[in-house]
């Protein structure tokens, strides 16, 4: 879901919260790559949901960046 979301869900980012698609593909990617390792799954009828929640922790990590400078502050 992330890498497929990744290219829209960057430019949405960015309109919210002037987080650059620049810095966010990357953190999409690491995010991908950890839901990869943890085996994270969702069934398919909660879909809306986890699209849901991968945007409220994008962007809640990009206003984390703009503020403080960095993810996880």
């Amino acid at each position: 879901m992330i890498h497929r979301l990744r290219t829209e869900l960057a430019a949405t980012v960015y309109r919210w919260t002037g987080h650059f698609p620049e810095r966010t593909r990357p953190l999409l990617k690491h995010l991908e790559q950890r839901a990869a390792e943890l085996k994270l799954d969702y069934p398919p009828d909660r879909e809306g949901k986890a699209v849901i929640g991968l945007t409220s922790l994008v962007t809640a990590l990009a206003m984390n960046h703009v503020i403080r400078g960095n993810y996880f502050a």
